[in-house]
């Protein structure tokens, strides 16, 4: 019997393994699935069925976009070339559409202004996030305004190089797979929960022509009042 046992464990652990490698060894393109969630409940409760819940990371080619919609209320895109340092920033409020770019010395400026910068800590464990291991770090602000102390998962198995120059957490060069963001009044945890391996048009990076510019602080400002409808 302790045979067949230790048969029968070495079969299913061997089936988790394949199953396991059933993932790229690395991805050149494809869409990341991000559940958002709210660390602190500082939003209104009949807000609960319609506040973001979801984030989709669309990239290839060292370019990414992350995408939040909110039914016929609003989607939000950000446009992050990591080639050409710029960044696009979309709105669409059904029907008014807008959208502003930022260059890098105009992203440092935003960084600056409105997101905090932490101290990076490396732990010495790592996380299975989405099927993918991912070194652990925590995000440690000095002051309790800034923001709360937050968890953080990178993978260097995603193909795109200083990921995270338009963020918070320019000093890890991997792409985020978890982590915390405190903006328009809330604190924001994105979490990936899965990873597809799919062919991504060159259009998804393009700026709609139905959608009109605008400067960073109009952005900004409605962007704020978006939010603002979901806090008590």
């Amino acid at each position: 019997m302790s045979r067949f046992l230790l048969l029968f464990t070495i079969v299913v652990f061997g089936l988790l393994i394949s199953c396991k490698n059933n993932l790229p060894e690395s991805f050149d393109e494809g869409k990341i699935n991000f559940a958002i969630n709210y660390p602190v409940k500082n939003y209104a409760s009949y807000m609960e069925k319609i506040i973001p819940k979801k984030m989709i990371m669309s990239f290839k080619n060292n370019v990414y976009k992350n995408e939040v919609s909110v039914g016929n209320f609003f989607t939000s895109s950000v446009i992050t070339d990591c080639n050409t340092k710029n960044m696009v920033m979309l709105l669409n409020l059904h029907p008014e559409k807008i959208y502003t770019t930022l260059d890098k010395s105009e992203v440092e400026n935003m960084l600056k202004t409105h997101y905090p910068q932490p101290e990076i800590i490396s732990m010495p464990y790592k996380d299975s996030v989405m099927g993918i291991i991912c070194k652990r770090y925590y995000g440690v602000y000095q002051q309790l305004e800034d923001g709360r102390d937050v968890l953080l998962n990178e993978t260097n198995k995603i193909n795109i190089e200083n990921s995270n120059w338009g963020n918070q957490f320019s000093e890890l060069k991997g792409v985020l797979t978890n982590y915390e963001v405190a903006q328009f009044g809330l604190s924001m945890q994105f979490k990936a929960y899965s990873i597809e391996d799919v062919k991504i048009e060159d259009s998804c990076f393009s700026i709609p022509k139905d959608y009109n510019k605008v400067s960073f602080s109009v952005y900004w400002q409605k962007m704020n009042e978006i939010f603002a409808a979901f806090l008590k």
